[in-house]
């Protein structure tokens, strides 16, 4: 008996050094966060910006100003549909491709202070820096 109150005692110990739960995480992006866009599907140079607040976005593309609905199913991520304004200019093939980008998202992470969307496979469709 005396051999195993040694073992007891330290699992006991143990048993106090036991990692406590994580708290629960905000959800990323927060919300009233404003980003710009720094590169869709590796691309620099686009014109754009995306704001989250509550379940809708909101932004810009080189064109035109969108909202859209939010969603964060199982702790990934879901943008649109999309409503833009009908603004006609000469970035309308690149302004599609970044709300086609947004509507694709499954995902965001951030790295280094950048807002990383993804798709479902993991593949970075968009990089924003902090907005003003």
């Amino acid at each position: 008996m005396r051999k195993r109150a040694p073992v007891a005692a330290a699992l006991l110990a143990l048993a106090g050094c036991a990692a406590a739960p994580p708290a629960a995480e905000a959800p990323f992006p927060a919300d009233g966060s404003d980003w710009v866009l720094s590169s869709l599907r590796g691309a620099p140079g686009l014109r754009a910006s995306l704001s989250f607040k509550g379940d809708r976005i909101a932004g810009a593309g080189p064109c035109n100003q969108f909202i859209g609905d939010l969603a964060r199913p199982g702790g990934g991520l879901a943008l649109g549909p999309i409503a833009a304004t009908r603004r006609a200019c000469p970035e309308m093939a690149e302004e599609e491709s970044y709300f086609s980008a947004l509507t694709d998202a499954a995902r965001a992470v951030e790295r280094d202070g950048a807002l990383i969307l993804a798709d479902a496979d993991g593949a970075e469709l968009m990089r924003f820096k902090p907005g003003l």
